[in-house]
């Protein structure tokens, strides 16, 4: 809640607050969700009244994409998506940032990430890529171009994401959520490729509330199975043939009327006795 009245604080405090949030930041100390909080006071207070102060965000922008790096490992990550996302959004789509290299490197680990999630979470972060992309269109055109020659193997291992800008690979990971078995998923993905416009239902927000499965059932609906062609094809056969044979009750063979079964080898067999 300091976040929503950090303006009326004066620089001194913004100062202290800002050294004991970033200490708690770099330490890890904190819970998942607290973290998530902590970050978001952070970048509210900077971009405040705080913005005087000239306070190094490196600290700041290294534990939040370290913090993206360990959601993947997390059993319940998709709660903290929404308190992500709202980081991200404050971080790097309410200002423009100079380093882009940290938006391509925030993008990639983004996209990982939405492949360890469920369907709600994975459109959420979609979305939020794509504001991205279009917010940072000239640093984001190196991530569809699979032949630049600033693409390598795989990104290196520091967390500092300034030092991600010369391994910079493709956006993959959103080329296999085309395959996703979620429908809108899949159609999501390919707009997000495509370089697509966010139209106002795709919101991040908007899109997390209308796809979560908290309240039951499924979005958009599971479609019955379609009946087999070959197998209704096959039925309507047996109906035809019992209609045929019904009518084959009886029959006189050398002045004798006998009752049969129109079907089965037994009939076979005593009609050709009979012949």
């Amino acid at each position: 809640g300091i976040a929503k009245y950090v303006h009326l604080i004066n620089l001194d405090l913004v100062q202290a607050l800002s050294q004991i949030l970033t200490h708690h930041i770099k330490s890890g100390s904190l819970e998942m969700a607290s973290l998530l909080k902590a970050i978001h006071t952070m970048i509210t207070t900077l971009q405040g009244p705080g913005k005087e102060l000239q306070v190094d965000e490196s600290e700041l922008v290294v534990g939040l994409y370290r913090l993206i790096h360990q959601l993947q490992f997390e059993s319940n990550r998709d709660q903290y998506i929404l308190d992500l996302i709202d980081c991200i959004e404050a971080l790097f789509l309410r200002r423009v940032l100079q380093q882009n290299s940290r938006v391509t490197a925030f993008i990639l680990q983004l996209a990982k990430l939405s492949l360890c999630c469920e369907p709600h979470s994975v459109l959420a972060i979609s979305a939020t890529v794509r504001a991205l992309i279009h917010r940072y269109k000239t640093a984001c055109d190196i991530l569809f171009d699979s032949e630049s020659d600033m693409v390598v193997g795989t990104l290196t291992n520091s967390s500092d994401p300034l030092l991600q800008d010369q391994a910079v690979t493709p956006i993959w990971a959103l080329s296999q959520l085309q395959f996703h078995y979620h429908p809108y998923v899949s159609s999501f993905s390919k707009k997000t490729l495509a370089k697509a416009p966010l139209v106002p239902k795709e919101r991040a927000f908007q899109i997390y509330k209308d796809y979560d499965p908290k309240d039951g059932g499924f979005n958009p609906p599971v479609q019955k199975p379609r009946r087999s062609e070959k197998r209704s094809n096959r039925k309507r056969d047996c109906l035809r043939t019992s209609t045929r044979e019904s009518n084959l009750t009886e029959f006189d063979l050398n002045g004798h009327q006998e009752c049969f079964t129109p079907s089965g080898s037994y009939f076979r067999q005593l009609l050709l006795q009979r012949l």
